[in-house]
């Protein structure tokens, strides 16, 4: 139970959370509780807001940092790139069960992402979302976006998330201050977002098929030499 949001506007991003964690649903554990209490975690260049259980924080993180491959968490290209294969080491190496009532297997990840090619969000089955405006995630989601609404034509980016935040802690019994924010620049320029080449593992019947091509390649070679 938690509230993360997102705020661009005026080449300003801005992503905020609050700093309540809840034990079986009806425990609240104050941040001062807590070390580690950020809901919100920084990978290279980029923010990730995370919202339900606190394991699929440190899952996602740790699957990220662990990686030898080219990761990106810029653009909706890169990001989607990224969750499948993030998704793969989730099952192999953290044992992630998989949802029954689901048309994909979900990766359990409800986030907001914030970095200088804009503000996304990312729902369990990988759908990756680009807003224009802002978001916001969690038990006080409703509360925050309303208070976000009403305050974005007059605020700037980092006082529409605070706005936000504050909104969802004054009326959702699941959130709590203080709250942690952080602030990036857009990239205004606007140079397009390169996308990566998609990330392809072969498996056992890859390298078996490229043997075998390989092979009868050989064979047409010498009986045309002979």
């Amino acid at each position: 139970m938690s509230v993360v949001v997102v705020v661009k506007k005026e080449g300003e991003i801005a992503i905020a959370a609050d700093t309540l964690s809840t034990l079986n649903n009806y425990i609240g554990i104050k941040s001062s509780y807590v070390e580690g209490n950020s809901k919100i975690v920084q990978f290279q260049d980029t923010y990730i807001g995370s919202v339900g259980s606190a394991m699929t924080k440190q899952m996602f993180l740790h699957a990220l940092k662990s990686s030898k491959k080219e990761l990106s968490l810029h653009g909706k290209e890169n990001i989607y790139r990224t969750l499948l294969f993030v998704h793969r080491i989730l099952k192999r190496e953290h044992y992630i069960l998989p949802e029954r009532a689901s048309v994909v297997e979900s990766s359990h990840l409800n986030l907001l992402i914030a970095n200088s090619s804009g503000i996304f969000g990312i729902t369990p089955s990988r759908y990756v979302n680009e807003y224009s405006r802002f978001w916001a995630n969690g038990s006080g989601g409703n509360f925050a976006l309303g208070a976000m609404e009403q305050a974005y034509e007059t605020h700037t980016s980092s006082e529409i998330a605070r706005i936000g935040i504050e909104a969802a802690c004054t009326f959702d019994k699941h959130c709590e201050l203080p709250m942690h924010l952080h602030i990036v620049k857009e990239d205004i320029v606007k140079t397009k977002t390169k996308v990566l080449v998609p990330i392809v593992e072969k498996k056992f019947c890859d390298n078996w098929c490229d043997n075998v091509t390989g092979w009868m390649e050989n064979v047409k070679n010498r009986l045309k030499r002979s």
